[in-house]
């Protein structure tokens, strides 16, 4: 990052993101496809419904992952390299924290939250056995969303890419044996989803152990500083809130959409999966981007 020509850079940097957030398209579209060869609509519905509290996972992720790699891209080009160690294990150290105190508030607080989000009587048991596997997993999902990051953050933009398409596909693979071959309905698909989170997330532990990185997961290097904090959250904290107020904004179409029929839900659901594959495009080309500006 430091010395290719600007434009070599940020398409090297860009492309392996732009090309997973492709796959990632395809795969948000997986789980309705499978789901939807079941023929029944209150299963797709309640994909759609316990999907904007799957956003507020990523929201969290994306302080962290965020705020975390963009200060580390800076240090790293101040040659700062200790603060950088530090700064990585402190982003995600304090992310899975966040990840694991969020899972157990959403446990604790499943049937409220699921009546909240507009599952009604006809989509509930479906949207709760989605709901919550996803909710058990949390932490890994945050930790997985970090390390991309991070691992961006540093240039290595291809074994982002790699941890991404790694839960990615196993995705893809394991949703129509869980979902059509042993009936599992939509905790088939959930569990599809989480066992990709963890594989990416056994990845990326053994990235950081590896000697191809700057970075440190050492529990010595947990040393947050005030600066610090401050750094990340000041750029962490705005990405998080975008995903935090699209994922409200979703939440109350649903609900809204919820009074006309959960086939109506069912069909908002599929729309917005479909329109999302272009706006990934964009984003990713934004996320190659930010490290080289660091």
């Amino acid at each position: 990052m430091g010395s290719a020509p600007v434009g070599t850079a940020i398409i090297s940097l860009a492309l392996p993101m732009m090309i997973t957030m492709l796959v990632q398209s395809i795969y948000n579209m997986t789980d309705m496809f499978f789901i939807g060869q079941t023929g029944d609509p209150n299963m797709v519905a309640a994909i759609a419904l316990a999907h904007p509290l799957f956003m507020l996972s990523q929201a969290l992720g994306n302080i962290f992952a965020t705020g975390g790699s963009t200060y580390i891209s800076r240090l790293l080009g101040a040659k700062r390299e200790t603060e950088a160690k530090q700064t990585s294990a402190v982003s995600l150290y304090t992310a899975f924290a966040a990840g694991l105190l969020m899972a157990i508030m959403l446990s604790a607080f499943r049937s409220p939250a699921l009546r909240l989000i507009g599952a009604s009587d006809a989509t509930f048991s479906y949207t709760s056995g989605y709901f919550t596997v996803i909710a058990m997993f949390l932490p890994a999902a945050v930790a997985s969303a970090v390390m991309s990051g991070q691992m961006r953050s540093e240039g290595a933009a291809k074994k982002a890419m790699t941890l991404q398409l790694l839960g990615i596909i196993i995705n893809i693979i394991l949703d129509p044996v869980f979902i059509l071959v042993l009936d599992m309905g939509t905790a088939g698909a959930a569990w599809a989803t989480v066992i990709g989170q963890v594989a990416s997330f056994v990845y990326g532990i053994t990235y950081y152990l590896s000697k191809d990185t700057l970075l440190s997961i050492r529990p010595a290097d947990y040393r947050p500083q005030r600066e610090m904090m401050k750094q990340i959250l000041s750029i962490g904290v705005p990405a998080g809130l975008s995903n935090i107020i699209m994922s409200v904004s979703q939440i109350w179409a649903n609900r809204v959409l919820a009074g006309y029929g959960d086939h109506v839900v069912a069909g908002n659901g599929v729309h917005m999966r479909v329109t999302g594959m272009f706006f990934m495009v964009i984003f990713a080309l934004v996320m190659g981007y930010q490290p080289f500006a660091g």
